[in-house]
């Protein structure tokens, strides 16, 4: 049921992301559910990139940290040059 409703949520984030959002949310696998989020995510992210970015925190709280680095790079770059800058620029 699981990868159903995944894939549900491919086919009509670009459509309907609210609708796909809360299909998403019902996911109870916590990598498909954060994998749904990342998905719906990178497609709102030219028209919504606050909201993108709100649920890229979301599924990033929810999974295990390589989902959401995956598409950190087209929601924020910023972060991602962040996380893997060298901490001795910094001295």
């Amino acid at each position: 049921m699981t990868r159903v409703l995944v894939a549900v949520v491919e086919v009509i984030a670009p459509i309907e992301p609210d609708r796909a959002e809360t299909i998403a949310n019902k996911i109870t696998d916590p990598r498909q559910r954060a994998s749904a989020l990342v998905w719906i995510a990178k497609i709102i992210t030219p028209t919504n990139p606050g909201r993108a970015k709100s649920l890229l925190a979301v599924a990033w709280a929810g999974s295990n940290w390589e989902i959401p680095l995956s598409a950190l790079h087209v929601i924020d770059s910023s972060v991602l040059k962040y996380l893997v800058a060298d901490p001795m620029d910094d001295w």
